[in-house]
């Protein structure tokens, strides 16, 4: 069960967009931009979880052994699936650099980020 829901690139970008968003507006409330910029850590740490999907799925040591497997290891047929969770992998590692990517920006920039955002 914890293994399904650390996979699934929803709780990734639910969980980025909700210490983003909750972070802003206790910030907008407060109108101190603290919390704000702290959370492009966290996003960026939640990105490079989604984008490290496949390591995380199979692990790192057969990850490795799969890489140095001469005679292609087992052969499946079901092409559907194989190519349904290759699909998943490439969205999950593109959202992954995404979020790692605004999340650094906001971890750097997040002060400035918000004190634009009030004043419009």
């Amino acid at each position: 069960m914890r293994k399904k829901m650390i996979l699934n690139k929803f709780f990734w970008l639910t969980l980025s967009f909700s210490v983003g968003g909750l972070s802003f507006f206790r910030d907008l409330y407060i109108s101190q931009p603290h919390w704000f910029q702290r959370s492009g850590s966290l996003i960026t740490v939640f990105g490079i979880f989604l984008g490290a999907r496949k390591f995380l799925s199979i692990g790192i040591r057969e990850l490795i052994k799969d890489e140095y497997t001469i005679d292609g290891g087992n052969a499946s047929t079901d092409f559907d699936k194989i190519n349904n969770e290759a699909e998943l992998n490439v969205i999950s590692c593109y959202l992954g650099m995404l979020l790692s990517i605004i999340g650094t920006i906001i971890w750097g920039y997040g002060e400035l980020i918000f004190r634009i955002i009030i004043h419009i």
